[in-house]
């Protein structure tokens, strides 16, 4: 089992996982989200800006499951959007 961070601002959850070679992460609740590094480091500010930019593309496309993802009392306190290119700091081992 790999280690497990959560957004303080979002909920949403990133784990990561060492392979041969380097690390990835994954966003759970959004398969098909994550990205790769060769330090957990690496790899988890490539999933954030990852992560980054499929909001923006769901925050476009489908405003419902932006809300539904995020919690609708985040979302309307953001305004427009969710900044999760904040620093890691906010991400907290879970």
């Amino acid at each position: 089992m790999g280690s497990e961070y959560v957004h303080a601002g979002t909920g949403l959850v990133l784990t990561v996982h060492e392979e041969a070679g380097g690390y990835y992460a994954l966003v759970p609740a959004l398969p098909g989200c994550g990205s790769q590094g060769d330090t957990e480091r690496e790899a988890l500010d490539n999933t954030v800006d990852a992560l980054s930019a499929v909001l923006d593309v769901i925050r476009e496309d489908d405003p419902e499951r932006y809300y539904d993802l995020l919690g609708e009392r985040v979302a309307a306190s953001a305004g427009d959007a969710v900044d999760t290119t904040v620093p890691m700091a906010v991400w907290a081992t879970g």
